[in-house]
């Protein structure tokens, strides 16, 4: 998968869930602390970083992509702490893969 494949699909997934105002981005690693992490859900900016290490599993960019979201669908202000009932209910909302193929103007910065 490349990296553009996978914003799209995240991007997809997101809009699949009513969701069209946050971001995506692939990052190299999420530091030392971190190495083996897939994903993160940033609240403050609204974005959903995805590691670029696992971009050669087109499987598990997606089982990250739609953990991600639920994070999304359940902000901590909702109750959805960690992977709590409230997570586990959010994941019942993200499809499988996307519903529908958007295309989406992705812009890369040096």
């Amino acid at each position: 998968m490349t990296v553009k494949d996978a914003i799209t699909l995240t991007l997809n997934l997101l809009a699949d869930c009513g969701v069209g105002d946050w971001n995506v981005e692939v990052i190299r690693d999420f530091g030392p602390e971190h190495p083996d992490r897939y994903g993160e859900t940033c609240y403050r900016n609204k974005t959903i970083y995805l590691s670029a290490r696992y971009l050669h599993d087109d499987g598990e960019m997606l089982k990250t992509a739609r953990h991600e979201i639920g994070h999304v669908l359940c902000p901590p202000s909702s109750g959805g702490v960690d992977h709590n009932e409230t997570w586990q209910r959010a994941m019942d909302l993200v499809p499988e893969k996307p519903i529908m193929h958007r295309t989406f103007r992705i812009e890369f910065s040096n």
